[in-house]
């Protein structure tokens, strides 16, 4: 037996539910508890979590620096996120359920990526002058490597190692 669906109708058997935004398009978006959660970058300016059951904006973040980008990164519970600011050399952790800012940590130079390990007690950021590594819970500087300009951060599963790469063809662990 042969089907015919157009593709509207194909679109439609695939398309669960849709969100639409008041800020410009969707430039990132990022899974989290489950997938019954989203956070949705909104132009670079705006920052919204959406709950994927009820379609529902749970907050909208106020309106962020223009080179405003979400970490790729949430605490194993996923109570936390990082963004991170290229400009204004600034990361900022917040808290997931809420949207509220903890904590901001100043990187010297600017910032191109962080990471928050998998127990949330650290963050790991790449800049152009180096990679640090924070406490999440007081906002303090642990350390700093010297390398050239790093581009990547990561932790592993566990969050037994951190790792970094960047400009000078190396990966750090």
């Amino acid at each position: 037996v042969v089907s015919h669906t157009s593709k509207q109708d194909a679109r439609s058997e695939l398309l669960l539910a849709e969100w639409k935004t008041e800020r410009g398009p969707i430039t990132q978006l990022l899974f989290l508890n489950g997938g019954r959660q989203f956070l949705a970058m909104e132009g670079r300016r705006v920052i919204r979590l959406w709950n994927t059951r009820t379609t529902k904006s749970k907050y909208r973040l106020p309106v962020l620096p223009a080179d405003t980008l979400l970490s790729n990164s949430f605490s194993a519970d996923n109570k936390r996120f990082l963004t991170t600011s290229f400009k204004t050399m600034r990361i900022h952790l917040w808290e997931t359920e809420t949207g509220k800012k903890k904590l901001t940590f100043l990187h010297p130079r600017e910032v191109v990526e962080a990471a928050i390990s998998p127990d949330g007690t650290r963050v790991i950021s790449a800049g152009y002058d180096d990679v640090r590594m924070w406490d999440a819970t007081t906002g303090q500087e642990i350390m700093h490597g010297d390398t050239q300009s790093a581009y990547a951060v990561a932790y592993s599963h566990r969050g037994k190692f951190a790792a970094s790469g960047g400009v000078d063809q190396t990966a750090y662990l």
